[in-house]
């Protein structure tokens, strides 16, 4: 039975996007060339395209392992993780994650935490608008400054890191030549946000990242306070926890602050 235009059309298409064979006996096929041939022709070049959307998503990850290595995994990925949204922005959502489950990444460590910073800038744009807090906000909670739990900008994205793979990403952004991958002597912890319709990123030190990983995760002041003393002399909490407070605020990292319903047990 003969299929209409519409049929011919999505089963092309359906070709295309997962590289089956249910419209060759459809295809008009030139004298010296095959059906085959032909309709490789429309599914390398939809690959090729979407190779090319990732290098742009992830070019410094694409600048760093250079363009056999990253063709080499951008085209696997695609082909474990085929496109379902019209809009290609999405497509390279899951790299990061697909990339740490493969063999290079245990080779280089640094690559996938590469690709996760990449993924969080990005991110970082698209998300929800949100208010954002000041440090004149803080006269809100002059009260009862200890009961105090934060909303973090939605934003925001904490990054724990176990390689230097912040110094490898800022050298090639910065036209230099990378340091070798490496493993950190401690845990690093880098954040990316957007600030003022631009994407940020930075890495948090002097204890800051746990911290404010306890306030993302809905831990009150005081619960701050406590892991601040033992991440430092105890006597210095309260500058360090103030210095932090007003870095968040003064940078856009905070949506809202309010008063805890309950304290936290731990």
């Amino acid at each position: 039975m003969a299929r209409t235009l519409a049929e011919l059309q999505a089963a092309l298409q359906n070709d295309v996007l997962h590289r089956q064979s249910t419209s060759l006996d459809s295809l008009s096929v030139p004298e010296g060339t095959t059906a085959e041939s032909r309709l490789a022709v429309y599914q390398d070049a939809y690959e090729i395209r979407l190779v090319n959307i990732l290098g742009e998503d992830y070019d410094t990850l694409w600048s760093f392992m250079g363009d056999t290595a990253f063709r080499d995994l951008a085209t696997s990925y695609l082909r474990a993780h085929p496109s379902t949204s019209r809009n290609a922005r999405w497509i390279g959502h899951a790299l990061p994650e697909y990339l740490a489950g493969q063999p290079i990444a245990a080779q280089v460590p640094a690559l996938p935490e590469i690709a996760r910073l990449e993924r969080a800038i990005r991110d970082a744009f698209d998300a929800p608008d949100a208010p954002v807090a000041t440090p004149e906000d803080l006269a809100a909670i002059a009260d009862h400054p200890e009961q105090t739990v934060f909303t973090l900008h939605p934003s925001l994205t904490l990054l724990p890191m176990q390689t230097n793979a912040y110094d490898i990403f800022r050298a090639l952004r910065a036209g230099n030549t990378p340091p070798p991958p490496a493993r950190a002597r401690d845990l690093r912890w880098i954040v990316a946000w957007r600030r003022d319709l631009n994407s940020h990123h930075a890495e948090l030190t002097g204890g800051e990242g746990p911290l404010l990983d306890l306030a993302r995760q809905g831990h009150d002041f005081a619960r701050l306070c406590e892991a601040a003393a033992m991440l430092d002399e105890p006597d210095t909490t309260a500058a360090r926890m103030a210095a932090h407070l007003r870095g968040w605020l003064e940078n856009g990292m905070i949506s809202a602050m309010g008063r805890a319903t309950a304290r936290d047990p731990a």
